[in-house]
């Protein structure tokens, strides 16, 4: 009895440290870094959190992705370092903590791991935009950065403690505070206010966009017409009244009036002009025929300029003249029975009141919107906004 006492006693000892050896490996690894970037120019939010293991780790390694509790969740992958089109992405089974979705992913190919979320709008008073991040672990983490990526030109208004801005070589700012010794369960938050620039009235009023393409185009057919309508007034005035310059160069003697002309006026009858004359006539006339036809030429083609140029798959609408200093990708979210050319027209329409626009090509296909700006005068930021009325920007897409 005492021997099978025994047994048993160890045989319980075993499975429990079985059980425990294998708890532990299943168990998922703790992260080394965490980031969570929220992604303020878009219009409907979106937020990054992007968790790193110690490169000491060997793959396959179980880990946990922690989001806040109901995100609607757009990607979870692994992060490669390339092209993102090449990061694949990864299955993973949820559980709730509290206020905390917690995903557990198995990275195969990288130590670094990432889950693109839809977060709440920003706030907007009037005058500054309002920013508030919040994050919250189910487990001990070393190192946590919170970010918000600002767009070109904002100010930060209301500064936090150890955040500090970095502005990126493409002009966009990052407004971050690192976190030290997370415990499970810390709640993190970066919360502050920010402006945009804006355009001042002086150019507002001279707009850049196809409003001052159609002025100096009517401008200019005004002036040629102007021109040419003084042209023949003109040349059928000096058909009517004559010119001295059609006046013989010997006058006539006195009581001799022997030529045609002179005796056509003693009987009461207006003479016809000289054929040099008539020559001359027909010269302006067309030389004002020619100018026409180039003002009227330099219209047309103006106009067409500026009107949309549907080619292959894309619709282009070019609001001003010139090389655009800064583009931008804006991803689409288009109803496949939406007809391009309406879709293009509610687009191109959100963007006239844009000033500093240069060019938008709309490609249906690829259901994306490129645009070329000037910097000084707009942001991508500030597109995104006017082309938020149309409701056709795509959630939780950057480039």
């Amino acid at each position: 009895m005492r021997r099978i006492s025994r047994f048993v006693l160890l045989t319980a000892v075993l499975v429990s440290t079985i059980i425990s050896a294998q708890t532990a490996l299943a168990a998922p690894i703790a992260w080394e870094r965490v980031d969570v970037v929220l992604y303020s120019e878009q219009t409907d939010g979106l937020m990054l959190i992007s968790g790193e293991l110690p490169e000491s780790v060997a793959l396959p390694a179980e880990a946990e992705i922690c989001v806040p509790a109901g995100s609607e969740i757009l990607w979870i992958g692994e992060i490669l370092g390339g092209s993102p089109s090449e990061d694949p992405a990864l299955t993973y089974t949820k559980t709730t903590i509290g206020d905390v979705d917690v995903y557990f992913v198995t990275l195969t190919q990288s130590h670094v791991a990432q889950a693109e979320i839809t977060a709440d709008a920003l706030a907007f008073d009037g005058t500054n935009y309002s920013a508030a991040l919040t994050w919250k672990s189910a487990q001990d983490v070393p190192e946590v950065r919170l970010g918000v990526r600002l767009a070109q030109g904002a100010q930060v208004v209301q500064e936090v403690p150890d955040a500090f801005m970095e502005i990126g070589p493409s002009g966009y700012g990052d407004y971050s505070k690192t976190f030290t010794e997370v415990k499970a369960g810390d709640s993190l938050d970066l919360a502050f206010s920010f402006t945009l620039p804006t355009v001042p009235s002086s150019q507002a009023s001279a707009s850049t966009g196809s409003d001052s393409g159609w002025l100096a185009q009517a401008v200019l057919v005004l002036l040629g017409s102007f021109i040419a309508i003084a042209l023949i007034v003109g040349v059928r005035r000096k058909m009517a009244t004559g010119s001295p310059d059609d006046a013989t160069d010997a006058p006539l003697a006195a009581g001799a009036p022997d030529s045609e002309d002179a005796r056509a006026s003693l009987a009461g009858v207006t003479p016809e002009p000289a054929r040099g004359s008539v020559a001359r006539v027909k010269r302006r006339v067309f030389t004002a025929a020619i100018f026409g036809a180039i003002v009227l030429a330099v219209f047309l083609v103006g106009r067409q300029a500026t009107r949309p140029q549907i080619v292959d798959t894309s619709i282009s609408q070019t609001f001003s003249q010139g090389e655009p200093c800064s583009t931008a990708t804006i991803p689409l979210s288009v109803p496949d029975a939406d007809d391009p050319t309406a879709t293009s027209e509610m687009l191109f329409g959100a963007l006239e009141t844009v000033s500093g626009m240069n060019t938008a090509t709309y490609d249906f296909q690829a259901s994306n919107l490129y645009v070329g700006f000037c910097e000084s005068e707009t942001s991508e930021a500030l597109i995104r906004e006017a082309l938020a009325t149309t409701g056709l920007v795509a959630v939780g897409a950057t480039q």
